[in-house]
């Protein structure tokens, strides 16, 4: 009998590495007295279940590595994959495979044989809403963010667990998965995944969102910019326009390429002044085409596939709530902040009524958009809603001020 016994702060020893992956219930819950991973399912986006909306399905995975993998990937993922498909239980061979398995798959992966099992204060999660999935785990990746995604042997936490994965075949690529999330999901034209390994709070978050790279707006404004562009490049380009800093390592990931490569595609873009070299292996949109922006009709909510509202249509329809949010956010708010200077109680009200449109609209634009519900979100005056809040002064209705 093996009694839970620990390696250091890294990873169990061999015995109870064993009892994670095959161990029956009694002894693996002796072992772990905490779910392996809390799975939740939303039937709507994030932003509004952020506001309160409950989740509409859960499962609690309290079992095995092996036997969760398998409630994972025959109970879990067939929730909500695109194309729902059947596994045989005995070989784990599926007969359909959805066009989005392999970046769930791996990423399922990735949350059974990395997280920190000697954290029994924390689980992992699992949230699935409608336009995008996380997967949270209690436990940081050992390697630099910049290396996470480079091919060959890592320090991992678990080596074990990661290497019975692989040997019993659960997983293509156990411990080498990202590189298959963000390849699956390029092509499929999404957003790149986005990674989040907070060392200081010992956590690992991987996003997966279900929004086009290149969306027809996007493709529109290359036209307009008279450029012929490669498809490699105009995803670069496209991830330009959302990306302040874009580091060489996501231009590898964007197009898909080797290093060499990807760095010719971001040179040649370079040379047409379409992105700026800002430091060893990190570039920017250029300049010309940020403060462009406004003037050219295409904001950074327009570029994003957002509608566009003249100046003078909106400044007759602002709400008054609306002309108080966009007074006050010349300097970033929280939204407790811009609901007492509007005066508003009803948090989900104000939120889809008076701030989501401008948000919608290019005109305010949220700090930190990768996390909607971060306690830290400030919204704030995009460029293009300074240009607007000086245009639309004279044109508010007295007492709006």
């Amino acid at each position: 009998r093996l009694a839970p016994r620990f390696d250091g702060c890294r990873s169990y020893r061999r015995g109870n590495q064993l009892l994670l992956m095959f161990g029956t219930n009694p002894a693996f819950r002796q072992l772990l007295p905490r779910p392996v991973v809390d799975c939740q399912r939303f039937t709507t986006s994030r932003a509004n279940a952020d506001t309160g909306d409950r989740w509409s399905d859960r499962l609690l995975l309290e079992e095995n590595l092996v036997r969760s993998w398998r409630s994972l990937i025959q109970d879990w993922y067939p929730k909500f994959a695109v194309h729902p498909f059947r596994v045989d239980p005995g070989t784990m061979r599926r007969d359909d495979t959805p066009p989005d398995y392999r970046a769930f798959r791996e990423s399922m992966v990735n949350l059974l044989i990395h997280q920190d099992y000697s954290d029994h204060s924390r689980k992992a999660v699992i949230r699935h809403y409608t336009d995008q999935t996380v997967f949270w785990n209690p436990g940081d990746a050992f390697a630099a963010d910049g290396d996470l995604l480079e091919p060959g042997e890592k320090e991992v936490r678990n080596p074990r667990i990661v290497l019975a994965f692989r040997r019993i075949g659960l997983s293509e690529h156990a411990g080498w998965g990202l590189r298959d999330i963000f390849r699956n999901w390029q092509q499929l034209g999404n957003v790149p995944p986005q990674i989040t390994n907070d060392r200081r709070r010992k956590s690992f978050e991987l996003l997966l969102n279900k929004e086009a790279l290149l969306s027809e707006r996007q493709r529109t404004l290359h036209q307009q910019l008279g450029v012929t562009l490669t498809d490699e490049a105009a995803r670069v380009l496209a991830l330009a326009y959302r990306e302040p800093n874009l580091m060489l390592w996501q231009i590898e990931t964007v197009t898909g390429l080797p290093r060499p490569a990807a760095l010719a595609v971001a040179d040649e873009l370079a040379r047409q002044a379409l992105i700026q070299r800002v430091g060893t292996d990190r570039y920017s949109l250029a300049t010309h085409l940020r403060n462009n922006r406004a003037t050219n009709g295409q904001a950074r909510g327009q570029v994003a596939g957002t509608r566009e509202l003249p100046t003078d249509h909106v400044a007759r329809s602002l709400t008054e709530h609306q002309c108080r949010i966009i007074d006050a956010c010349d300097v970033p708010r929280s939204l407790a902040d811009l609901m007492a200077r509007a005066d508003a109680k009803n948090r989900v009200y104000f939120r889809r009524k008076h701030l989501q449109p401008l948000l919608e609209a290019g005109i305010v634009r949220m700090t930190n958009p990768a996390k909607p519900s971060s306690p830290n979100q400030r919204y704030v005056l995009t460029e293009a809603g300074v240009a607007f809040s000086g245009d639309v002064t004279a044109q508010r209705p007295r007492g709006l001020s």
